[in-house]
């Protein structure tokens, strides 16, 4: 996408060898109009499906509009109450060779970067500027992938900032475990966990490090909430700064320094 230039987009599907390169200041702007989303799941802005060697690449921006997704405003529960329809940023599934650098994405309608069952992927110097009262509005879920880093990010979001997790499958689904996972060198302010794993543990998770992370605020510290029965191992949080303030009740993080 050509530099200075701003596009309205629906629904995008990547193929494999394809690069999305951003030049410069380009904006994507979501469309709000459910319509202009076609694919059969219906997740996500940009989307992939078993690609292989996608990078999505360049300085610009993906705006997803995230208000116009929203409905009422609680002051009580500090949060605004979703609409029935609003898309992920990135729902990318079963990719091989993903590259997602330099970019930035903000005002998120719900989840950020949800990789589900993606293998050798790399995250480098991403920017992430969500809201704070828009709920699960995580920046990052690397959901039953393996061999893969983040790195280098700087996020603003509500909810958790970078969370790794195995989903619930259906349908005879099977995107695999989470295995061999690094985040290192990134910042995050959220409004529940900066770094977390789970809440979704129904497959194994093992070989995590969290590394050299700041937790500019949060609602919690560094966090392993463990629900369902997937086994989890070999995690390590290795020079993590952190301040855990607490939030309405509906933002879940009650300012713990770990969970």
């Amino acid at each position: 996408m050509p530099g200075g230039k701003r596009f309205l987009i629906g629904g995008i599907m990547l193929k494999s060898n394809v690069e999305l390169h951003l030049a410069d200041d380009a904006v994507l702007l979501a469309s709000p109009d459910q319509a202009h989303y076609t694919f059969a799941d219906n997740r996500g802005i940009i989307n992939a499906n078993g690609a292989n060697n996608v990078r999505i690449t360049g300085t610009g921006h993906l705006d997803g509009q995230g208000m116009k997704f929203m409905g009422d405003y609680s002051p009580v529960h500090e949060r605004w109450e979703p609409l029935s329809f609003r898309p992920r940023m990135f729902h990318l599934k079963r990719c091989t060779g993903l590259e997602i650098s330099g970019i930035s994405y903000g005002h998120s309608p719900e989840w950020g970067l949800h990789t589900l069952g993606c293998e050798h992927v790399l995250v480098d110097g991403v920017k992430v500027r969500n809201y704070l009262d828009v709920p699960n509005c995580d920046a990052m879920d690397p959901d039953r992938c393996r061999d893969m880093e983040i790195k280098n990010c700087d996020i603003v979001c509500a909810d958790d900032g970078i969370v790794i997790k195995t989903g619930e499958q259906k349908d005879g689904e099977d995107f695999g475990i989470s295995h061999n996972i690094t985040v290192r060198d990134c910042a995050v302010t959220c409004r529940d966990s900066g770094i977390k794993i789970g809440t979704e543990t129904f497959g194994d998770i093992s070989k995590i490090l969290f590394e050299r992370c700041r937790i500019v605020s949060g609602g919690r510290g560094p966090t392993i909430t463990h629900r369902q029965p997937g086994n989890i191992s070999d995690v390590e949080f290795r020079d993590i700064d952190f301040l855990a303030q607490h939030h309405a009740a509906r933002w879940w993080g009650w300012g713990r320094r770990r969970r």
